[in-house]
Protein backbone atom coordinates (compact mmCIF):
# COMPACT_ATOMS: atom_id res chain seq x y z
CA UNK A 1 0.00 0.00 0.00
CA UNK A 2 1.22 3.47 -0.89
CA UNK A 3 -0.10 6.51 0.92
CA UNK A 4 -0.63 9.38 -1.53
CA UNK A 5 0.97 12.70 -0.76
CA UNK A 6 -1.11 15.52 0.66
CA UNK A 7 -0.85 19.11 -0.48
CA UNK A 8 -2.72 21.16 2.08
CA UNK A 9 -6.16 19.58 2.23
CA UNK A 10 -6.01 18.29 -1.35
CA UNK A 11 -5.01 14.76 -2.25
CA UNK A 12 -2.88 14.16 -5.31
CA UNK A 13 -0.73 11.37 -6.71
CA UNK A 14 2.15 11.13 -9.15
CA UNK A 15 1.69 9.16 -12.35
CA UNK A 16 4.60 6.91 -11.48
CA UNK A 17 2.71 5.51 -8.50
CA UNK A 18 -0.28 4.26 -10.47
CA UNK A 19 0.81 0.69 -11.06
CA UNK A 20 2.13 0.26 -7.53
CA UNK A 21 -0.99 1.25 -5.59
CA UNK A 22 -2.94 -1.76 -4.37
CA UNK A 23 -5.30 -0.11 -1.87
CA UNK A 24 -6.31 3.37 -0.74
CA UNK A 25 -6.99 4.82 2.66
CA UNK A 26 -8.20 8.41 2.59
CA UNK A 27 -7.68 10.23 5.92
CA UNK A 28 -10.51 12.16 7.54
CA UNK A 29 -8.50 15.36 7.05
CA UNK A 30 -8.79 15.31 3.25
CA UNK A 31 -11.30 17.87 2.01
CA UNK A 32 -10.64 17.73 -1.74
CA UNK A 33 -9.53 14.94 -4.06
CA UNK A 34 -8.28 16.53 -7.25
CA UNK A 35 -8.73 15.78 -10.94
CA UNK A 36 -7.12 12.57 -12.22
CA UNK A 37 -5.86 11.88 -8.68
CA UNK A 38 -6.13 8.07 -9.04
CA UNK A 39 -6.87 7.89 -12.74
CA UNK A 40 -6.46 4.37 -14.15
CA UNK A 41 -4.83 2.89 -11.05
CA UNK A 42 -5.28 -0.66 -12.24
CA UNK A 43 -3.78 -2.59 -9.32
CA UNK A 44 -6.20 -1.33 -6.65
CA UNK A 45 -8.53 -3.77 -4.92
CA UNK A 46 -10.87 -3.69 -1.94
CA UNK A 47 -13.35 -1.08 -0.75
CA UNK A 48 -13.27 2.67 -1.30
CA UNK A 49 -14.48 4.93 1.50
CA UNK A 50 -14.76 8.68 0.95
CA UNK A 51 -14.69 10.31 4.41
CA UNK A 52 -17.31 12.75 5.64
CA UNK A 53 -14.73 15.55 5.61
CA UNK A 54 -14.30 15.31 1.84
CA UNK A 55 -16.45 17.84 -0.01
CA UNK A 56 -15.18 17.54 -3.58
CA UNK A 57 -14.05 14.77 -5.94
CA UNK A 58 -12.51 16.04 -9.18
CA UNK A 59 -13.05 15.08 -12.80
CA UNK A 60 -11.73 11.62 -13.75
CA UNK A 61 -10.49 11.15 -10.19
CA UNK A 62 -11.08 7.38 -9.94
CA UNK A 63 -11.77 6.62 -13.61
CA UNK A 64 -11.01 3.04 -14.69
CA UNK A 65 -9.68 1.89 -11.33
CA UNK A 66 -10.07 -1.75 -10.28
CA UNK A 67 -11.73 -1.64 -6.85
CA UNK A 68 -13.58 -4.90 -6.24
CA UNK A 69 -15.40 -3.99 -3.03
CA UNK A 70 -18.01 -1.41 -2.11
CA UNK A 71 -18.07 2.37 -2.52
CA UNK A 72 -19.12 4.58 0.40
CA UNK A 73 -19.59 8.29 -0.22
CA UNK A 74 -19.25 10.51 2.84
CA UNK A 75 -22.10 12.59 4.18
CA UNK A 76 -20.19 15.85 3.63
CA UNK A 77 -19.66 15.32 -0.09
CA UNK A 78 -20.91 18.18 -2.27
CA UNK A 79 -19.30 17.81 -5.70
CA UNK A 80 -18.67 14.73 -7.84
CA UNK A 81 -16.83 15.57 -11.04
CA UNK A 82 -17.21 14.39 -14.61
CA UNK A 83 -16.50 10.67 -14.96
CA UNK A 84 -15.15 10.70 -11.40
CA UNK A 85 -15.91 6.99 -10.95
CA UNK A 86 -16.48 6.05 -14.58
CA UNK A 87 -15.40 2.62 -15.77
CA UNK A 88 -14.93 1.02 -12.35
CA UNK A 89 -16.27 -2.31 -13.47
CA UNK A 90 -15.73 -4.30 -10.29
CA UNK A 91 -17.32 -2.17 -7.55
CA UNK A 92 -20.23 -4.11 -6.03
CA UNK A 93 -23.27 -3.71 -3.77
CA UNK A 94 -25.39 -0.60 -3.23
CA UNK A 95 -24.62 2.97 -4.19
CA UNK A 96 -26.10 5.97 -2.39
CA UNK A 97 -25.62 9.55 -3.56
CA UNK A 98 -25.75 11.55 -0.28
CA UNK A 99 -28.27 14.30 0.30
CA UNK A 100 -25.38 16.78 0.63
CA UNK A 101 -24.34 16.45 -3.03
CA UNK A 102 -25.18 19.60 -5.01
CA UNK A 103 -23.22 18.98 -8.21
CA UNK A 104 -22.93 15.77 -10.19
CA UNK A 105 -20.80 15.55 -13.35
CA UNK A 106 -21.62 13.93 -16.66
CA UNK A 107 -20.79 10.22 -16.85
CA UNK A 108 -19.87 10.30 -13.17
CA UNK A 109 -20.58 6.58 -12.70
CA UNK A 110 -20.94 5.37 -16.27
CA UNK A 111 -19.86 1.84 -17.06
CA UNK A 112 -19.91 0.63 -13.46
CA UNK A 113 -21.27 -2.80 -14.32
CA UNK A 114 -20.37 -4.36 -10.96
CA UNK A 115 -22.89 -2.56 -8.75
CA UNK A 116 -25.60 -5.16 -8.25
CA UNK A 117 -28.06 -3.90 -5.67
CA UNK A 118 -29.83 -0.60 -4.96
CA UNK A 119 -29.04 2.77 -6.55
CA UNK A 120 -30.37 5.55 -4.30
CA UNK A 121 -30.16 9.22 -5.19
CA UNK A 122 -30.94 11.02 -1.94
CA UNK A 123 -29.92 14.43 -3.20
CA UNK A 124 -32.37 16.67 -5.05
CA UNK A 125 -29.91 17.41 -7.84
CA UNK A 126 -30.29 17.22 -11.60
CA UNK A 127 -28.99 14.01 -13.16
CA UNK A 128 -26.62 14.89 -16.02
CA UNK A 129 -25.79 13.25 -19.32
CA UNK A 130 -24.94 9.53 -19.08
CA UNK A 131 -24.41 9.79 -15.34
CA UNK A 132 -25.26 6.12 -14.69
CA UNK A 133 -25.03 4.90 -18.25
CA UNK A 134 -24.58 1.13 -18.59
CA UNK A 135 -24.66 0.44 -14.85
CA UNK A 136 -26.46 -2.64 -15.99
CA UNK A 137 -26.62 -4.71 -12.81
CA UNK A 138 -28.40 -2.39 -10.38
CA UNK A 139 -31.61 -4.14 -9.36
CA UNK A 140 -33.49 -1.15 -7.95
CA UNK A 141 -33.56 2.62 -8.48
CA UNK A 142 -34.84 5.26 -6.06
CA UNK A 143 -34.75 8.99 -6.87
CA UNK A 144 -35.48 11.61 -4.21
CA UNK A 145 -37.89 14.52 -4.49
CA UNK A 146 -36.20 17.72 -5.63
CA UNK A 147 -34.69 16.34 -8.83
CA UNK A 148 -35.99 18.46 -11.72
CA UNK A 149 -34.10 17.18 -14.75
CA UNK A 150 -33.02 13.72 -15.82
CA UNK A 151 -30.52 14.20 -18.61
CA UNK A 152 -29.94 12.38 -21.86
CA UNK A 153 -28.94 8.73 -21.38
CA UNK A 154 -28.76 9.29 -17.62
CA UNK A 155 -29.96 5.77 -16.78
CA UNK A 156 -29.59 4.17 -20.18
CA UNK A 157 -29.10 0.41 -20.12
CA UNK A 158 -29.87 -0.13 -16.44
CA UNK A 159 -31.09 -3.43 -17.74
CA UNK A 160 -31.58 -5.24 -14.42
CA UNK A 161 -33.96 -2.92 -12.56
CA UNK A 162 -37.35 -4.56 -12.24
CA UNK A 163 -40.91 -3.86 -11.14
CA UNK A 164 -42.43 -0.39 -10.98
CA UNK A 165 -40.51 2.87 -11.24
CA UNK A 166 -41.93 5.95 -9.51
CA UNK A 167 -40.21 9.20 -10.40
CA UNK A 168 -40.52 12.18 -8.04
CA UNK A 169 -43.22 14.80 -8.57
CA UNK A 170 -40.49 17.44 -8.94
CA UNK A 171 -39.35 16.09 -12.34
CA UNK A 172 -40.01 18.52 -15.21
CA UNK A 173 -37.84 17.11 -18.00
CA UNK A 174 -36.61 13.68 -19.08
CA UNK A 175 -33.94 13.60 -21.75
CA UNK A 176 -33.63 11.44 -24.85
CA UNK A 177 -32.82 7.79 -24.11
CA UNK A 178 -32.84 8.53 -20.38
CA UNK A 179 -34.13 5.02 -19.59
CA UNK A 180 -33.43 3.39 -22.95
CA UNK A 181 -32.64 -0.29 -22.61
CA UNK A 182 -34.09 -0.70 -19.11
CA UNK A 183 -35.57 -3.91 -20.41
CA UNK A 184 -36.63 -5.54 -17.14
CA UNK A 185 -38.97 -2.78 -15.93
CA UNK A 186 -42.10 -4.93 -16.10
CA UNK A 187 -44.51 -2.71 -14.18
CA UNK A 188 -45.34 0.94 -14.65
CA UNK A 189 -43.53 4.25 -14.68
CA UNK A 190 -45.21 6.88 -12.52
CA UNK A 191 -44.79 10.57 -13.36
CA UNK A 192 -45.77 13.65 -11.37
CA UNK A 193 -47.82 16.62 -12.57
CA UNK A 194 -44.90 18.89 -13.48
CA UNK A 195 -43.46 16.98 -16.42
CA UNK A 196 -43.20 19.17 -19.55
CA UNK A 197 -40.74 17.33 -21.78
CA UNK A 198 -39.98 13.69 -22.58
CA UNK A 199 -37.15 13.11 -25.04
CA UNK A 200 -36.95 10.71 -27.96
CA UNK A 201 -36.85 7.04 -27.01
CA UNK A 202 -36.77 7.99 -23.33
CA UNK A 203 -38.26 4.72 -22.10
CA UNK A 204 -37.77 2.35 -25.00
CA UNK A 205 -36.18 -1.04 -24.49
CA UNK A 206 -36.39 -2.16 -28.12
CA UNK A 207 -38.09 -1.44 -31.43
CA UNK A 208 -40.83 -4.00 -31.91
CA UNK A 209 -42.11 -5.23 -35.25
CA UNK A 210 -44.77 -3.14 -37.02
CA UNK A 211 -47.35 -5.78 -36.18
CA UNK A 212 -46.62 -5.46 -32.46
CA UNK A 213 -46.63 -1.67 -32.69
CA UNK A 214 -50.12 -1.76 -34.22
CA UNK A 215 -51.40 -4.20 -31.64
CA UNK A 216 -50.09 -2.18 -28.73
CA UNK A 217 -50.72 1.32 -30.02
CA UNK A 218 -53.93 1.86 -28.06
CA UNK A 219 -52.23 0.72 -24.85
CA UNK A 220 -49.14 2.91 -25.01
CA UNK A 221 -50.41 5.61 -22.65
CA UNK A 222 -52.85 5.50 -19.80
CA UNK A 223 -53.63 7.81 -16.91
CA UNK A 224 -54.25 6.54 -13.43
CA UNK A 225 -55.92 8.77 -10.86
CA UNK A 226 -54.50 8.26 -7.39
CA UNK A 227 -55.72 9.52 -4.04
CA UNK A 228 -53.53 12.63 -4.25
CA UNK A 229 -54.67 13.19 -7.87
CA UNK A 230 -51.15 13.92 -9.07
CA UNK A 231 -49.78 10.64 -10.43
CA UNK A 232 -49.69 9.84 -14.14
CA UNK A 233 -48.80 6.39 -15.38
CA UNK A 234 -47.87 4.80 -18.68
CA UNK A 235 -46.60 1.33 -19.41
CA UNK A 236 -42.86 1.26 -20.15
CA UNK A 237 -42.83 -1.88 -22.24
CA UNK A 238 -45.32 -0.41 -24.70
CA UNK A 239 -43.57 2.94 -25.15
CA UNK A 240 -42.11 2.43 -28.62
CA UNK A 241 -39.38 4.40 -30.36
CA UNK A 242 -41.17 4.84 -33.68
CA UNK A 243 -44.06 6.47 -31.85
CA UNK A 244 -42.02 8.55 -29.40
CA UNK A 245 -42.94 11.97 -30.83
CA UNK A 246 -46.65 11.18 -30.87
CA UNK A 247 -46.44 9.55 -27.44
CA UNK A 248 -44.79 12.62 -25.92
CA UNK A 249 -47.36 14.96 -27.46
CA UNK A 250 -50.32 12.87 -26.34
CA UNK A 251 -48.93 12.26 -22.87
CA UNK A 252 -48.35 15.94 -22.18
CA UNK A 253 -51.81 16.78 -23.53
CA UNK A 254 -53.40 14.19 -21.26
CA UNK A 255 -51.45 15.48 -18.27
CA UNK A 256 -52.56 19.08 -18.93
CA UNK A 257 -56.19 18.06 -19.38
CA UNK A 258 -56.19 15.87 -16.31
CA UNK A 259 -54.62 18.65 -14.24
CA UNK A 260 -57.44 21.01 -15.25
CA UNK A 261 -60.09 18.46 -14.29
CA UNK A 262 -58.51 17.40 -11.01
CA UNK A 263 -56.97 20.75 -10.05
Amino acid sequence: EIMPSLVGSEMCIRDSYQAAITSIYIPETVQTIGEYAFYQCKSITGNLVIPDATTSIGNYCFTSCTFNGTLTLGNGLQTIGESAFGGNQSLVGDLTIPVTVTSLGASAFSGNVGFNRHLTIDSGINIPFACFYDCRNFSKLTIAEGVNIIGESAFENLSSITGNLKLPNSITSIGARAFFGCSKIDGYLSLGPNITSIGDCAFVKSIDSEEIIQEKEAENIQIEKKINRTVFVFICRDNLCKKSKRIEKNLLKLIRNFSKVSG
